[in-house]
């Protein structure tokens, strides 16, 4: 009698041990998410602390992270930074590049990109995103559970000014940066980016760079949601933009 309700109950091939396996792995997943889709960590810190407590290092890479713990349909695929002393939770922006081109003719002015013909604000929503799913929750998580946060952004410019004037000296036509929650970072002024590289303070006729970086204690700040070059409106004045990933720590 026994025999026949362990044969309905598992099987009589020994499927028995399999059911274990399966239930054992479905525990040490709870237990311990693996970073993957099916799978994902809270963030990256939780896989990092998690490796460790394995005795297992880190290694940088793509993972998957469900920072508001909900259903995982929502993960999201992030970068995982753990190379520095601090471990970093990165999500790219899905329109990071905008093409070096003349975006805009008209009298020069401050002008954000979802203000010009064909532009739009940066998005961190995922090129495959489900219908209905709400995908900012899982940034303003990550924002909760972190107490820094940077990002990069490049300016590409050809005859346009991205932060400082070479010939004058002034920042009068140095880009605004527009954070998540509104506020706008300058050149000058109490909410300020720093500048890691000026290549487009001297009009050469060539194509250079700006490199500028945001970083924040105040994370509600990020990620960058759009841009607004001055020096532009004419047709020999051109730039482009790739903006960088939002990392949390």
């Amino acid at each position: 009698m026994d025999r026949a309700l362990n044969d309905e109950a598992f099987g009589a091939d020994g499927n028995q041990d399999s059911a274990l396996r399966q239930l054992e792995n479905s525990i040490r997943s709870m237990k311990r998410p693996a970073g993957t889709k099916k799978n994902p960590v809270r963030s990256c810190q939780d896989l990092a602390l998690a490796n460790a407590a394995a005795g297992e290092q880190s290694v940088s890479g793509n993972y998957w992270v469900d920072p508001n713990s909900g259903c995982d349909k929502d993960a999201i695929e992030v970068f995982c930074d753990f190379s520095a002393a601090e471990t970093w939770t990165c999500v790219s922006p899905s329109n990071a590049v905008v093409d070096g081109r003349t975006h805009i003719t008209a009298n020069p002015a401050h002008t954000y990109m979802a203000n010009m013909a064909g532009g739009s604000q940066i998005s961190y929503e995922p090129t495959d995103a489900l219908a209905g799913v709400n995908y900012e929750s899982q940034i303003t998580f990550l924002r909760l559970l972190a107490s820094k946060a940077r990002q990069q952004i490049t300016y590409n410019c050809k005859n346009s000014v991205a932060v400082q004037n070479g010939a004058t000296g002034a920042y009068t036509e140095a880009l605004k940066i527009l954070g998540a929650n509104g506020v706008e970072f300058t050149a000058e002024g109490a909410e300020q980016y720093n500048v890691l590289e000026d290549g487009c303070a001297n009009i050469s006729g060539n194509w250079d760079q700006t490199i500028i970086e945001v970083a924040t204690t105040k994370t509600a700040r990020l990620p960058v949601v759009d841009v607004a070059p001055y020096d532009i409106g004419t047709d020999n004045k051109q730039f482009g933009l790739e903006v960088g990933a939002v990392c949390f720590a």
